[in-house]
């Protein structure tokens, strides 16, 4: 069975009071979903499971608690594998991803 993929984690170093968040599929078409806080540092990005493979864009645009602004993308490749952890390392790579990103590309800044 392919692991379907099913949500994207963004998780990052400071806290986050508002995001907009938007994916975009393999052929450039916005995937329909939700976007959640899970806690004060990781927003969660809720969609249909899918098993197409290939690049997902990952659109974000985030307020801090003291009203500073950050926006940015992440890009990932989904390759579904047959596992019996279901959506588990694909939620899991993208929180990866969205930390070394984060940390690279650090836009919020204390005043």
């Amino acid at each position: 069975m392919r692991s379907p993929l099913a949500q994207v984690d963004l998780v990052f170093w400071e806290s986050v009071s508002g995001s907009v968040v938007t994916v975009r599929d393999p052929q450039g078409s916005l995937v329909p979903g939700h976007t959640n806080q899970v806690d004060d540092v990781t927003v969660r990005f809720a969609m249909a499971p899918t098993t197409v493979s290939g690049r997902y864009l990952v659109d974000y645009r985030l307020t801090s608690p003291d009203g500073d602004q950050a926006s940015g993308f992440i890009a990932f490749t989904y390759a579904p594998t047959s596992t019996s952890l279901g959506a588990v390392p694909a939620a899991l790579l993208v929180s990866g991803l969205a930390v070394v990103a984060w940390a690279s590309r650090r836009v919020m800044r204390r005043r």
